[in-house]
């Protein structure tokens, strides 16, 4: 082969990477003896280039080759059109050539392939006494064509015999044959044949030809990273056009990216459950104070659950309001994923762990509980769950210290179903109903009165819905949780059902488990971003007061962002709203009697506040502080009028706090979604180069062309030292391994969960509710042109005047 074109040197930084090299057939690939490795050499190159100005009068000379319909057609002494097409003579096969290795005879075929306009496909491998002496490379229209389908005419079955076209051959001779000489450990090109009895693929159609469609490593990781959010290989398909600029820059079509995500499915196969034990136990040696465990049962994969650090860390700062539900159809087995989920002190949804039973039964509650309790050490103070049997015996069971909760909205919108259409729509109840219900001011004995008074008022002493619901009041009305710290927290499980939602936007029901877990840590990576987002707000957000009290400052140091303005709005109401209507002192200890006014200035209810000045001990009848944590609007006047500026130590709940978590676990090492290993660290910052340089250079196109050329200078070297993508079934494997982040499995011990049936399974799904149900939309009323009236259940082709006229025909006879 010829001596490629020469490039003149930008800077002297390139002068390792730049100077002469001379590629023919004789060439021997040397190892680097750099003490850096190719890709920390590339890096730092790229890394230098940047600060290197751009001098126009430093042209690379190293044009390329324009690519052209050049195509010479001959004819043979047959009459066979055979068909080739002219390239750089350096890129074309030349008998004698020389390679110290077969794959280095290969991508030169492939080289020459590309730039002609056809595929390569390995060929014939001949043996001599258990030693390979010939290797054939044949174009992939080689071999004999497939046999024509005949088709018998008098059998319509035949039709349906027809085979599925894979690839047309049309016995192309095109081919490179290769011997092996021992006694210099070298390929050699013995025959070559460039004439093809084919039309050649046109170069605008290039990208289409089969060597064009290989994905890359990048492409493949990206399929993959889009399968994780839930995004197909069609719409990621669609998506890199658009990032590239074109079909034309995007190796493969849209099939290349649906087998390539077909072919990590299969690769998971019946390891699934194998592999994400095995990622769990990698997790367990790797990962500080990791905590998982897991039941097998005949064999298959029964039950899983996982928590990290992260989640210990976030309960045991927020663990003491606690919601948990089943959710369905996030894996192909229909295993039953359940997260447990608090909120943070920002208000955030904040996952404790989760985990996959098999079914919804008590034992499976019960086992998953366990599991929970031991990962966490504590139980929480409240648990909040809706009506399902199972979870309530087992949190009786395992959680004997802590409040079970029942779901408000789940029995709340049950009302319409449960109360006759008439009763709810001719009266008020309704609206009765949830004004007793959600009051979270009055005592137990107060909401017992006034919901006698509400039954006996409509006769609905009989009501067996009703009156099985106020048999369970203690578990569901906030009336009777009102002594229990933050029982306002969560009063329904919204939280936990957007928490579920939120992962369920990421996985779907045809994924593996090992997909899934992929999907878990994408979505909980997003999580825990939001939460470092809300801290660093916190932290970089400057005091702005509203009034001029000192104890909102105090406020601002002690409180997360989002708890500091909802404070900072009752200190406001408590200076601008709320007045002493009253003061007495009872028993040593001062009672105030503070009214506020609402938005149009008109008395509202007033609340007795009691405060000891020597301790600051304080409680207000409105028991604010019990249920959300912090401090009321009539505590803060009080406060403001006794010259209060600080919050006292008694009333600073724990959770709310700024720093309430360590800054440690928003740390890189921290997180799911980042890629730490070296090369992949590495990779990054070779990219994030090389879109910074294209961004400096845009406009310049002599600086585009040169810095072109420098990465071409930069690929033949590296591949003049022998680094190139590996081929094959084994490389194919090893790039999924490194992308599912799992060895491929060869003994199987614990075998995919099989015939799960849950409430959520089936073609049908879950029975709605008659309020879930949406309502059909009214059928639009046109004309009859048959009646010509406007009607909404029949047009002129079925109006029953047609059908009567026709009977009166029929009737009347001939």
């Amino acid at each position: 082969m010829a001596s490629p074109l020469m490039a003149t040197n930008l800077s002297s930084k390139f002068d390792a990477l730049n100077s002469p090299i001379v590629m023919n057939n004789t060439t021997n690939i040397e190892d680097s003896n750099s003490p850096l490795s190719p890709i920390n050499v590339f890096a730092h190159n790229l890394n230098d280039y940047i600060e290197v100005e751009v001098n126009n009068e430093h042209i690379i000379n190293d044009v390329p080759i324009q690519e052209e319909e050049d195509i010479v057609v001959s004819i043979s002494p047959n009459g066979t059109k055979l068909y080739t097409r002219k390239v750089a003579e350096h890129l074309i096969p030349v008998k004698g050539s020389r390679f110290k290795s077969f794959e280095d005879g290969l991508q030169t075929f492939k080289s020459y392939a590309e730039k002609v306009g056809f595929s390569v496909r390995k060929g014939q491998t001949k043996w001599w006494k258990d030693a390979i002496t010939h290797k054939y490379l044949r174009c992939n229209k080689a071999g004999n064509p497939q046999p024509k389908h005949k088709f018998d005419t008098l059998d319509k079955g035949s039709l349906k015999q027809k085979r599925r076209s894979r690839f047309t051959t049309c016995d192309c001779k095109v081919h490179i044959l290769l011997n092996f000489d021992e006694a210099q450990n070298e390929w050699v090109v013995v025959t070559f044949d460039e004439y093809h009895n084919h039309p050649l693929v046109s170069s605008i159609n290039k990208d289409l030809n089969k060597i064009s469609r290989k994905l890359p490593f990048s492409t493949k990781q990206y399929i993959h990273n889009m399968s994780i959010n839930s995004v197909g290989p069609v719409k990621a398909h669609r998506l890199l056009v658009s990032l590239m600029g074109g079909v034309h820059n995007v190796r493969g079509t849209v099939t290349d990216f649906k087998n390539f995500s077909q072919s990590i499915r299969i690769f998971i196969g019946d390891r699934d459950s194998q592999m994400i034990l095995e990622r769990l136990r990698e997790r367990l040696e790797s990962l500080p104070n990791f905590f998982f465990d897991f039941v097998v049962q005949n064999g298959k994969l029964r039950s899983v659950f996982w928590a990290d650090e992260i989640s210990k860390l976030n309960y045991e700062a927020f663990g003491d309001v606690l919601a948990f539900d089943a959710t369905y159809q996030t894996n192909k087995y229909d295993m039953v994923f359940v997260p447990f989920t608090g909120v943070d002190n920002n208000k955030n949804c904040v996952t404790f762990g989760a985990g996959l039973i098999f079914d919804e039964t008590t034992e499976s509650f019960i086992w998953l509980l366990e599991c929970f309790i031991t990962a966490h050490k504590k139980q929480p103070v409240l648990v909040l769950t809706d009506q399902d049997a199972a979870m309530r015996q087992a949190i009786l069971e395992v959680l004997p210290a802590s409040r079970h909760r029942l779901c408000m909205w789940h029995i709340m919108k049950k009302l319409p179903v449960k109360i006759s259409g008439e009763l709810l729509q001719n009266t008020n109840i309704r609206k009765l109903l949830h004004r007793l219900v959600w009051n979270l001011f009055i005592s137990p004995a107060t909401f017992e009165s006034r919901w006698q008074d509400l039954i006996e008022m409509f006769s609905l002493q009989d009501h067996e819905w009703l009156s099985e619901m106020y048999a369970i009041r203690h578990r569901w009305v906030p009336a009777y949780f009102r002594e229990l710290p933050l029982c306002c927290l969560m009063k329904t499980t919204s939280r936990c059902e957007s928490s579920n939602s939120s992962f369920k936007v990421n996985s779907s029901s045809a994924n593996t488990l090992v997909q899934f877990m992929l999907c878990y840590d994408a979505r909980l990576e997003s999580q825990r971003y939001r939460q470092r987002l809300a801290q660093f707000k916190t932290s970089d957000t400057s005091f702005v007061g509203i009034t001029n009290l000192v104890i909102e400052k105090h406020a601002f140091d002690l409180y997360s962002h989002t708890i500091f303005l909802e404070v900072q709005k009752e200190i406001t109401k408590g200076l601008f709203c709320c007045y002493i209507a009253n003061k007495e002192l009872v028993d040593g200890v001062h009672v105030y009697h503070v009214s506020h006014l609402d938005r149009r200035n008109d008395l509202t209810n007033t609340f007795q506040v009691k405060f000891e000045s020597e301790t600051l001990s304080t409680s207000c009848s409105c028991r604010g502080f019990t249920r959300l944590g912090y401090l009321c609007r009539h505590i803060f006047a009080v406060y403001r009028v006794n010259k209060i500026e600080k919050i006292p130590e008694l009333y600073i709940s724990k959770r709310w706090l700024r720093n309430v978590l360590p800054s440690s676990i928003y740390s890189l090492h921290s997180r799911y979604g980042v890629d730490n290993q070296p090369q992949s660290v590495l990779r990054t910052e070779i990219l994030d180069l090389m879109t910074e340089c294209c961004d400096v250079l845009r406009g310049d196109i002599e600086g585009l062309s040169t810095f072109a050329n420098q990465l071409k200078d930069m690929r033949r070297e590296l591949i003049k030292k022998g680094y190139r993508e590996p081929e094959g079934k084994d490389a194919a494997c090893s790039v999924i391994e490194e992308l599912v982040g799992q060895p491929i499995v060869s003994e199987i011990s614990v075998a995919n969960p099989e015939g799960i049936r849950n409430k959520g399974t089936g073609k049908r799904g879950r029975i709605h509710a008659p309020a879930e149900k949406k309502s059909k939309k009214p059928r639009r009323v046109r004309l009859c042109h048959t009646c010509n009236k406007y009607v909404d259940d029949h047009d002129s082709r079925n109006c029953k005047k047609i059908t009567a006229q026709a009977q009166e025909q029929e009737n009347a006879g001939p």
